[in-house]
């Protein structure tokens, strides 16, 4: 049963304090990150990120301000991940920080030699793998040490250009990062810019997910969410700003814009800003704040003023993201209310200026009340096209994936064999050394036989009834997180001694009645012998064949259909793919919804077919390799369409010439398949004259329809947060000003003070297209030549 919202008077609120006291402002900067539709950007997902220091001597940070997490999240140094390498990303030293302490999750400190707690956090798409630290946070700058270097070099090289233009001498002004604080583009009565520090507890990520911080422009996560979604309240921001009384009131309000008008957009930590406001705040409470988010009932929703059926029902709840840049609609109702808002563009260069329906959304307290210029796309799409995602906000696929994968890895890949977790090894000592539960017998190059991508090389060894590890490619430490599986000693007592060059592969016996067939995984790939399970030194007359594909071994026995008693172990060759003379193409994860992923490689390769399926873990998905253009695609071969492997293929490195000659002569098999002829050999008719008899619709010429399309997705969420679930995103905190109530867990709503909210739109004619698309025609340079023979007047 769920609860019925509970519906506060209409209008706004009693609370005379509203949400007085003097807030810090935190300046944030709107960033795009492209998302692509077939290998192409299709759209943008936007975030709005601020500047932290950490730790002293102060190291700085851009992070996305997120009220759907709860934690400070900041890569490590020690981090070797894909997503902590890219974009030059800042990551924390721990070392480098006085002030900074290695802690476990309940504020404990962890000595020297001590192993320390860690954590996964999952997202929406992706997750985390961090440890814990306790160091001072500061908020207040505007800009980070480089960003502001670079902003400095940038004035001062413009400074020269004009300097020299004019002929006149330049006073040069040298950095100095003594001061870098937010300022204020406008009055500054009632606010403070000053910075403001605390002492929390962060987590360090020692590992990322590829998807989707790898494609962030910020280094890390600062988390506003409700204190239900953190570790406990030391790692939550805002309740130790308020516990240590840094906070006037225990609010936080959140001002967003597009950057047009060089509007900014800021958190108001303490208190809301009422230079940002039209009218008095507006309060709902949250719904079952417990979870952590902040929800809010909605009661009902309308479009051009008739109400939609499935809110009537009570059900229907929105959670307020400033993370989201779009209105999410509960599936599959997100269909309807895309179709009931699109509309025709017309000459229109701006969609926000279209005549479309008003969307009203009444939650306890206040209707937000939303029109064109805050939901819809702000280009026009010609029909047919979409960048919609077909499946929108969902965790199904991703789990589902990771869950398989994470069986199979739980798994024991051969019988009487004992998982060895090492991890990685980021303290002072050259090696490291666990206790399996069970005592075990290991292959000194067991650390070796990895399916990530990475070069770094192991020596396993015993001491002490340990299981130790050393790196023996470069001495040192390492980020790899070694998991292994080693035989019990009983097992590998029946093993027997290692032959050279093969692997041994433990089969041992079968009692399955239902199945001849027993198989298991090797640590590798290898090829079996189909007698390798009959050269025994035992007198039995049991007969087998084994059969091998990738790392998997099959046996079966072939005297007599049935089970067997016997202990079966099998050496096999080790097959080894040779990637030299290759090029490493990363494809990485994928859980769109195109069913295929494409790449553009650093260098012209033509790949395999069957080059995804050339891999060293013992999944077994499989894959097809195609070209598209210049790209590299990989897409499912198995009737699957997503997948959690990093993928990475290895492809021969071809010249441009070579790539050439191989797409003239495919076009020319498509032509010869198709029964075609060649441009040159078409009739004139084709060619010039009159139009051919066959030519395409879409060689017609005529009127190109044109649509305003909102910005909506679909959200599949089960119970608690769904299924009737709203996200407001982009298109609601655009147009107003939010306060977050974090003692009476309400969430208030004021129409922002924004220039959109308070210009004439009848000025604005047709609109004028973006800046991105402005710089397609900016001028770049110029070039004038003399055509030859042309004389000198």
């Amino acid at each position: 049963l769920l609860q019925k919202p509970i519906v506060l008077g209409q209008g706004s609120s009693n609370d005379t304090h509203q949400s007085e006291g003097t807030p810090h402002i935190i300046g944030l900067r709107r960033e795009s990150v492209p998302i692509y539709r077939m290998g192409k950007i299709a759209s943008f997902k936007t975030s709005y990120s601020g500047v932290l220091s950490i730790g002293s001597p102060p190291q700085d940070f851009r992070v996305v301000f997120d009220t759907g997490s709860a934690h400070i999240v900041l890569p490590a140094v020690e981090c070797k991940t894909e997503a902590c390498t890219a974009n030059n990303r800042r990551k924390y030293d721990q070392a480098a920080s006085i002030t900074s302490l290695p802690v476990n999750a309940d504020g404990s400190i962890v000595h020297e030699g001590e192993m320390g707690e860690q954590v996964t956090i999952g997202f929406g798409t992706g997750e985390i793998t961090g440890e814990f630290a306790k160091d001072t946070v500061c908020f207040g700058k505007a800009q980070t040490v480089d960003e502001a270097k670079q902003s400095a070099l940038a004035e001062m090289r413009a400074a020269e250009m004009v300097a020299l233009i004019k002929q006149e001498s330049l006073n040069i002004h040298l950095y100095e990062d003594s001061n870098i604080t937010a300022v204020a583009a406008e009055g500054t009565s009632g606010v403070d810019y000053s910075p403001m520090c605390v002492e929390m507890s962060i987590i360090v990520a020692v590992e990322m997910s590829t998807i989707p911080f790898k494609t962030f422009q910020f280094d890390g996560i600062l988390g506003l969410s409700l204190d239900g979604l953190a570790m406990n309240r030391n790692f939550s921001t805002f309740d130790m700003l308020v516990r240590n009384g840094l906070a006037a009131k225990p609010h936080f309000g959140v001002f967003l814009t597009d950057g047009e008008d060089a509007e900014p957009s800021e958190v108001a930590m303490g208190g809301a800003d009422p230079r940002r406001m039209l009218e008095p705040i507006s309060w709902s409470e949250v719904y079952m704040p417990e979870m952590g988010y902040w929800i809010v009932p909605i009661t009902a929703v309308r479009v051009d003023g008739v109400e939609l059926d499935f809110c009537k029902d009570g059900t229907c709840r929105g959670v307020v993201d400033t993370g989201t840049s779009h209105l999410g609609i509960p599936a599959p109702h997100d269909k309807e209310m895309s179709s009931l808002l699109q509309v025709d563009a017309g000459d229109l260069l701006d969609c926000r200026l279209a005549k479309a329906p008003k969307v009203e959304i009444d939650v306890p307290g206040k209707t937000i009340t939303l029109t064109a210029d805050s939901y819809m796309r702000r280009l026009p799409l010609r029909e047919g096209v979409s960048v919609s995602s077909a499946k929108g906000v969902t965790m199904d696929d991703e789990k589902k994936e990771k869950a398989k994968q994470e069986e199979k890895q739980e798994q024991p890949p051969r019988p009487g064999h004992e998982k060895v977790v090492v991890g990685s090894n980021t303290g002072t000592d050259m090696e490291k050394c666990v206790k399996p539960s069970v005592p075990v017998v290991c292959d000194p190059e067991i650390a070796n036989k990895r399916a990530d991508i990475y070069a770094d090389r192991f020596e396993v060894f015993e001491k002490e009834g340990q299981v130790c590890v050393k790196r023996t490619d470069v001495p040192g430490t390492w980020g790899v997180d070694l998991v292994f599986w080693c035989p019990n000693t009983e097992t590998a007592a029946k093993q027997g001694p290692k032959i050279e060059g093969m692997e041994t592969v433990f089969v041992g016996s079968h009692g399955d009645a239902n199945s001849n067939e027993k198989c298991v995984r090797a640590d590798v790939p290898v090829i079996c012998e189909a007698d390798a399970a009959n050269n025994r030194g035992d007198d039995l007359a049991d007969k087998f064949n084994v059969r091998s594909e990738g790392s998997e071994v099959c046996v079966t026995r072939t005297d007599i259909p049935g089970t067997w008693g016997l202990d079966i172990v099998v050496h096999c060759k080790p097959v080894e793919v040779s990637t030299d003379g290759m090029e490493a193409v990363s494809i990485g994860d994928y859980f769109g919804t195109d069913n295929e992923k494409c790449v553009e490689p650093k260098t012209p390769v033509v790949c395999d077919k069957e080059a995804a399926n050339k891999r060293k873990d013992s999944f077994p998905d499989k894959f097809e390799v195609f070209p598209r253009g210049s790209q590299i695609c990989v897409k499912r071969a198995d009737g699957q369409t997503t997948w959690g492997l990093n993928l990475v293929i290895y492809c021969k490195p071809v010249e441009r010439d070579e790539i050439h000659l191989q797409q003239q002569q495919a076009a020319q098999q498509k032509e010869q398949a198709a029964g075609t002829q060649p441009a040159a050999e078409k009739p004139a008719a084709a060619q010039g004259g009159a139009p051919a008899a066959a030519a395409s619709a879409d060689e017609e010429e005529g009127p190109v329809k044109r649509n305003c399309s909102p910005r909506v997705m679909a959200v599949r969420l089960p119970a608690p947060l769904g299924p009737k679930l709203f996200i407001l995103g982009e298109p609601v905190l655009h147009r107003y000003y939010t306060v977050y109530d974090w003692e009476n867990k309400r969430v208030g709503f004021s129409l922002a003070n924004t220039a959109r909210n308070t210009m004439d739109p009848s000025k604005l004619g047709r609109g004028t297209l973006p800046k991105e698309v402005d710089m397609l025609l900016m001028q770049q340079g110029t070039k004038v030549t003399r055509p030859k023979g042309t004389p000198m007047a």
